[in-house]
Formats: C-alpha cells, sequence, structure tokens
C-alpha cells in the first residue's frame, strides 16, 4: 500500500552522505531564506542568526539577528534583536534595531527601540527610550542581518 522506492543507484546512506555534503550545502544557500519557527514550550538559550524571518511562540534568552521577527502568542524574548521588521505580541525585554518596529497591543516590552518607522498600538506597554536608527547604529546593527541574508543568496 505504502512503498516507498528508492532513487535507482542510491542508497539510504548515499543520499543522506550527500544531503550533507559542502557542496549541497553551497547550493542550498542560493535558495531563498527560509522561515524558522519557534513554538511555545520550546526555550533556546543562546544566539539565533538567520537569513530569512523568525515567529517566535516559545521563549529565547539571548540576541537574535533575522530578515524579521514576529513574536505571537505567549513569547519571552530576552536579548537583543537586529532586523529589518519586528512586530511584538507578546514580551520583550532587551533592544530592538529594526527599520520597521511595531509593538501590537499584546506586547509587553521593556527595553530600548532604535527604529525608521515605529507603531505602537493602543494597549501595548512599553517601558524604555525609542529614537531614530542612526546611520552609524543601522551600518553596524541592522545592515548585519541584510549582509547575512544577502549573502547567502549571492551566487
Amino acid at each position: 500500500m505504502f512503498k516507498r522506492e528508492k532513487p535507482s543507484g542510491a542508497t539510504a546512506k548515499g543520499h543522506f552522505e550527500e544531503e550533507m555534503s559542502p557542496q549541497t550545502a553551497s547550493q542550498r544557500d542560493n535558495r531563498p531564506a527560509q522561515h524558522t519557527i519557534i513554538p511555545p514550550g520550546v526555550t533556546i538559550t543562546g544566539n539565533l542568526s538567520s537569513a530569512g524571518d523568525v515567529h517566535v511562540e516559545g521563549e529565547i534568552h539571548g540576541d537574535i539577528t533575522c530578515r524579521g521577527l514576529t513574536l505571537t502568542g505567549q513569547p519571552m524574548i530576552k536579548g537583543s534583536v537586529k532586523a529589518e521588521t519586528v512586530r511584538i505580541s507578546g514580551t520583550f525585554d532587551g533592544q530592538v534595531q529594526a527599520k520597521k518596529v511595531a509593538l501590537t497591543k499584546a506586547a509587553r516590552m521593556t527595553g530600548d527601540i532604535y527604529y525608521e518607522t515605529l507603531e505602537i498600538e493602543l494597549g501595548a506597554s512599553f517601558q524604555g527610550k525609542v529614537a531614530p536608527l542612526s546611520k552609524e547604529r543601522q551600518q553596524a546593527g541592522v545592515s548585519k542581518a541584510f549582509e547575512l541574508e544577502t549573502s547567502q543568496t549571492k551566487p
């Protein structure tokens, strides 16, 4: 009824080795960036870097560098974030550096926000300071997230 056929001339071991080979890894880097999901009940302690978008419903205790960050459900982040866009609907304690930052009515943020565009919905809780994203801070911080993305997508 359910039968899995092996490709001709390939073994399970050979297929695994092919998937993990450096050549295949570099070929994967030319693919569009993937979406990473941290589900509820998962806690990550350490830094997270992604060329794509990160969706967090769990907890992260560390710094995050990505293209876009979305916090939904009941997430908790303790650390700093460098991204192009950040949307917070949960608990965040740290610093955000992004071109576009949005705090929804469910956001509970303590820390600093450096932004080009900032949106705070009625009902959001924010304690900290906000400042426009300076060219220096942009070059030192947010641009690193884009360098990560472009270096992995160039042929």
